[in-house]
């Protein structure tokens, strides 16, 4: 099961915590099923004035049935609506983002600096064959808002478009705690850039490394939403990070807070 960062506690302490364990991730594969007929390679869907999430499919690596298959699979559900289907690379970007979809679903990250660059508050998915480290490593580094596998099913998809879509950063935290732990993470002599975080910015990262969700992290904190999410967006800026991720794996790097060994 994909989840949103789920590390640990950190040096600034915050006591009881709850861990959480998570199952394997199911190998539940989108089954493919014919595009429709003759239509052109780019297929904007007209959306009509609701409350479902408007999604973009970006997949341009030589993926069209499977981009048609996606789009069969997440317009059943009722909370989302795919826009817009892409695979042409040339032109896809820009196609897509013309309908203005709330999240993009992408199949390569080399496109994520010009999708960040032409629509910032669109949220970005990355699928992909197969995940794991390097690959989230280029994901957080490249401002992705989460990374899933395509041997998923079509349910998990849903549930991690709507997951990002509320401002969770959604990676597999079995993959995150290995790189967290790999010997290149830890920077001999790291620049400080997290010295100006106050001690409740630093409470805020931490609470959000042990995966609590926003309205969980705020509730422990004893703070509002909207508070909480005012120290979010202060930290990102004092740290010029493009993701609450980002922000706490810099957090991590520069020994400000840490993932035990007996983390699940």
């Amino acid at each position: 099961m994909q989840t949103n960062l789920g590390l640990a506690r950190g040096r600034t302490n915050v006591h009881g915590a709850r861990r959480r364990r998570h199952e394997p991730p199911p190998h539940v594969s989108i089954l493919p099923s014919p595009p429709p007929g003759d239509v052109d390679q780019t297929q904007e869907i007209n959306a009509s004035p609701d409350t479902r999430i408007r999604v973009g499919i970006l997949l341009v690596d030589d993926h069209e049935l499977l981009a048609h298959s996606v789009a069969v699979a997440l317009n059943i559900d009722p909370e989302l609506h795919v826009v817009a289907i892409e695979t042409d690379p040339a032109a896809g970007v820009l196609r897509v983002l013309s309908v203005a979809p709330d999240v993009v679903i992408v199949d390569q990250v080399s496109l994520v600096p010009q999708l960040r660059g032409e629509a910032p508050g669109s949220r970005l998915l990355a699928l992909r064959p197969a995940v794991d480290q390097d690959l989230i490593l280029t994901c957080i580094r490249a401002g992705v808002d989460g990374c899933i596998g395509m041997r998923t099913s079509p349910h998990a998809l849903g549930e991690t478009i709507k997951r990002i879509h509320a401002g969770e950063a959604v990676y597999e935290t079995r993959l995150l705690l290995e790189l967290l732990h790999r010997p290149p993470m830890a920077i001999p002599n790291p620049p400080r850039r997290t010295a100006n975080l106050a001690k409740r910015e630093l409470e805020v990262l931490t609470v959000t490394a042990m995966g609590l969700n926003t309205a969980e992290a705020a509730a422990y904190l004893g703070i509002s939403i909207n508070t909480f999410r005012t120290h979010l967006k202060n930290i990102l800026a004092k740290l010029e990070a493009r993701s609450k991720l980002e922000a706490v794996l810099i957090a991590i790097r520069e020994g400000r807070i840490d993932v035990p060994d007996d983390s699940d």
